[in-house]
């Protein structure tokens, strides 16, 4: 949990960054407050599934950990194909079942822990990311208005922001890492990165010129090849004959959706 500090600040920035955009695209407060409960209950579920992939990490194992975590695409693909009746081609079957082997292949490893079969971790976190996603698009679909994104961001990084911090200051260890300087700097990367993509990943929801289901199922596969090419360029991490497969059968899934 060394990361806590980080992952503070990293929400308090995206808040910041949410306001920002606000102000400068003039973006209003609906009419309705429909939005809010979807925003509070979004911004309620990162924050635990931080403490949650963390615990399965050191539980599960880190592959059983990020398996789940990227799997859980499988959950909102279903609810917009089934609560919001998207279109369900022969085809576009064959795209999400090739990008969920992707997905999986990708991410894959070795692991040599005991405990994975009997850890529940990697299913919480399988169907918390699953439900907060599906929650995200039922809010952008029915609630937040087409230049409320910003507004929506705000409200849920505020709720995590505050849920970290009270758990920051109960934690002295930690608090201590919070002012130093590299933990700062990785704060404020990764708060405009995950406003970022949460903003935009709403807003591709909005505007894509297809269904939401594929926009899922190739937002996984690009976070996935993405990280995993990080890994290998950057950090010299091993990718198995297995991860390649996974890579170019992630290629094939975005071919076939598109």
């Amino acid at each position: 949990m060394k990361l806590l500090p980080s992952i503070v600040t990293n929400y308090w920035i995206a808040v910041i960054s949410s306001l920002l955009l606000l102000e400068t695209n003039r973006q209003f407060i609906p009419d309705n407050n429909n939005w809010i409960p979807a925003a509070i209950f979004v911004g309620f579920m990162f924050i635990v599934m931080f403490f949650c992939i963390g615990k399965s990490t050191h539980k599960a194992g880190i592959a059983p950990t990020i398996i789940a975590a990227k799997m859980s695409m499988i959950i909102p693909i279903l609810f917009s194909i089934i609560y919001f009746s998207e279109s369900t081609s022969f085809l576009k079957i064959i795209g999400i079942i090739t990008a969920c082997i992707a997905v999986l292949l990708s991410v894959y490893k070795k692991s040599s822990s005991a405990k994975v079969a009997f850890s529940v971790l990697p299913i919480i976190i399988f169907l918390g990311t699953g439900i907060n996603d599906s929650v995200i698009k039922l809010a952008q679909q029915l609630y937040v208005p087409e230049n409320s994104t910003a507004l929506f961001s705000a409200l849920l990084f505020t709720v995590a922001g505050i849920i970290g911090t009270i758990v920051l200051l109960t934690q002295s260890e930690l608090r201590k890492l919070f002012l130093k300087k590299e933990y700062l700097l990785m704060g404020i990367g990764l708060g405009i990165v995950n406003f970022g993509s949460l903003y935009f990943f709403m807003e591709a929801l909005r505007t894509a010129p297809f269904d939401s289901s594929i926009v899922f199922g190739l937002n996984s596969i690009a976070i996935v090849v993405i990280s995993v090419l990080i890994g290998k360029f950057l950090f010299s991490e091993k990718i198995s004959i297995l991860n390649w497969f996974g890579i170019i059968l992630a290629l094939a899934a975005v071919y076939i959706l598109l």
